[in-house]
């Protein structure tokens, strides 16, 4: 099993844990899957060990049970597998900005957690991280906790951190994967955004004229 932390119990989150929950019970189904398996493991090989959030109805959850929390509101794809992971108190850092902290985000009062202990006492390998775009700060700091607890980084938004030559060498220093910088899903805004905008250089659309 490839043990596994969430950082970030969101949408993404959700998607993620439910589409392991779809695989497993489902092993031969392969639609969605643009590689059904890497250096020989599936979907279903992966084990959740630890989660991060920062909002009250997410914090101190089981993950499988925060992950339906509020504001969550993604189609569910199946019905999770059961984990025995309580979601912890991540650092804030810039992860949210000040007008979703009174619409969208319930911030926990709870104090942060040491993120690289926790990694450790679960034994997780990989950290991924589905933080909210522009949460530089904090996903730095998630980074460096990886370093710390010996885990590979994944990450899944824009901070240009695998491009960091300085931090991708002390991953590669210790063995460890630094990957991502935006993981796009097959069909998501990300990849739509991208289409769109190489569509519109191609038509000969003059961007500046936008400024």
């Amino acid at each position: 099993m490839i043990k596994v932390a969430i950082v970030g119990a969101g949408n993404c989150a959700k998607s993620l844990v439910e589409g392991v929950a779809f695989y497993t019970e489902n092993k031969n189904d392969k639609v969605g899957l643009m590689n059904p398996l890497i250096g020989g493991h599936s979907a279903s090989d992966i084990d959740f060990v630890a989660g991060f959030d920062i909002d009250e109805r997410k914090v101190g959850k089981k993950l499988h049970e925060a992950i339906n929390a509020e504001p969550n509101n993604t189609k569910k794809i199946a019905e999770s597998l059961e984990y025995n992971v309580i979601v912890q108190r991540g650092p804030t850092h810039d992860s949210v900005i000040p007008e979703l902290r009174e619409y969208f985000i319930h911030e926990s009062k709870s104090p942060a957690v040491d993120i690289a202990k926790i990694l450790k006492d679960s034994k997780a390998e990989i950290v991924v991280n589905y933080l909210p775009t522009g949460s530089d700060k904090a996903t730095y700091a998630y980074a460096e906790a990886a370093l710390k607890a010996n885990c590979s980084f994944i990450n899944c938004m824009p901070t240009p951190i695998a491009k960091d030559e300085e931090i991708r060498k002390r991953f590669e220093g210790k063995g460890l994967v630094l990957m991502g910088d935006d993981i796009k899903s097959q069909c998501g805004a990300t990849i739509a955004n991208r289409f769109l905008l190489t569509l519109f250089k191609m038509r000969g659309m003059n961007f500046y004229q936008w400024g």
